[in-house]
């Protein structure tokens, strides 16, 4: 039972768990919160609460408080650098995944390829406790061209590592798009990655010393909201645990991961059959989840990650989707990673195709993509012919 008077948790160094992969991300960036003004109170390590406010002051040191009030924000700093075409390339911060659920933070204006290029400690808040998406768009459709991304918590490479997509350079797989511009209406092809990242929370314990004209009251609170001079919902239960009935901390269960003492069903191209877990593990290459944290029952298991259909490919963990494989390209079975390119003298004419057709006699395969005829006074005697 959690309660105002229980014993305190034991103190602990908050510990950052950086992405290796496309995975959710997690940070705990420096702060020394000061409680009370007079006394000086005692505090455990720095931590990052989720804390209620109305003005800046409300919140702890190195945290803001937007303007009308709400949550207290950590600044994040967005980075991209590296790789060749850098002019294709535009970013934003949404709270859904593909660049849904209302921009955070967003390239130039905001508009959809406005300012395009590399960007350097682009500075955007957030609350602890909540999923945002890093979305990264190019022109072409046809990957970053070896164009990374890094959020921090300080600028210039400092501070703790937010998201950074394990390290790669975005991209879906897919080359749909023949234009050279930013289309609107078609930000879903020309979307390369969208990572899902946040900042945790931290469980707080607060000692308090209040002195009288004849005695001194040392009292410690445990993660009470409001007790501790900042209000909020602090982070109570151990890891992989949520607030349950009676406010008691129960293990997540499957297809379930723990963030901030709730017990959330996995995102979309993400499973957990662990009792207690803390974080989701991603479906493989080759395979698809496409419920988005609604039904636990579609994530409790690797074989519910679907494998993707013949004719299309997924070469990202994850997924949320399956790409059609291009023309000149094919995909002869379920869960495949990527797609193949035909065979000399045959050809895929149209997307998301499972095989190749050769060209008959007569005609001859030109970029796998058509059969045409012979040019005049040539021939050619067999099928599948170049």
């Amino acid at each position: 039972m959690l309660s105002p008077t229980s014993s305190p948790i034991p103190s602990f160094t908050p510990t950052f768990m950086p992405s290796t992969t496309p995975t959710f991300s997690y940070g705990t960036p420096s702060f020394t919160p000061t409680f009370m003004s007079s006394p000086t109170p005692t505090t455990v390590p720095p931590t990052l609460m989720k804390a209620a406010c109305s003005q800046s002051s409300d919140c702890p040191t190195g945290l803001t408080c937007p303007a009308g009030g709400g949550w207290c924000q950590v600044a994040l700093y967005l980075s991209t650098s590296g790789g060749y075409y850098r002019d294709e390339k535009w970013v934003s911060i949404t709270g859904s995944s593909f660049g849904t659920g209302g921009t955070i933070w967003a390239q130039g204006s905001g508009t959809y390829g406005d300012g395009s290029g590399l960007v350097t400690d682009e500075t955007f808040n957030i609350p602890c406790g909540e999923y945002y998406y890093i979305n990264c768009y190019d022109m072409y459709a046809d990957s970053w061209d070896g164009t990374v991304y890094s959020i921090r918590t300080g600028r210039a490479g400092t501070g703790m590592l937010v998201a950074n997509n394990g390290g790669m350079s975005p991209n879906d797989g897919k080359d749909l798009d023949l234009t050279a511009q930013f289309e609107a209406s078609n930000q879903r092809n020309e979307l390369e990655v969208s990572e899902a990242f946040a900042v945790r929370c931290q469980a707080i314990v607060v000692t308090e010393t209040t002195t009288t004209s004849s005695t001194t009251t040392t009292t410690t609170r445990v993660g009470e909201d409001g007790s501790n001079g900042v209000g909020g919902n602090n982070s109570l239960c151990p890891v992989g645990q949520g607030v349950g009935p009676e406010m008691i901390c129960a293990n997540c269960t499957m297809g379930k991961f723990a963030l901030s003492d709730q017990c959330r069903v996995c995102p979309a191209g993400r499973w957990s059959e662990q009792i207690g877990s803390s974080l989701c593990d991603a479906c493989p290459e080759g395979t698809y989840l496409v419920d988005d944290g609604v039904d636990a029952r579609y994530h409790m298991l690797l074989l519910l990650c679907m494998y993707c259909p013949e004719g299309t490919a997924s070469s990202v963990e994850a997924a949320t989707a399956c790409s059609n494989c291009p023309a000149g390209r094919f995909a002869g079975g379920r869960g495949k990673s990527t797609c193949e390119d035909c065979d000399l003298g045959s050809v895929a004419n149209e997307t998301g195709q499972s095989s190749c057709e050769e060209c008959a006699a007569g005609k001859y395969a030109v970029q796998s993509r058509i059969c045409q005829n012979c040019d005049a006074g040539k021939y050619s005697e067999y099928s599948g012919s170049t």
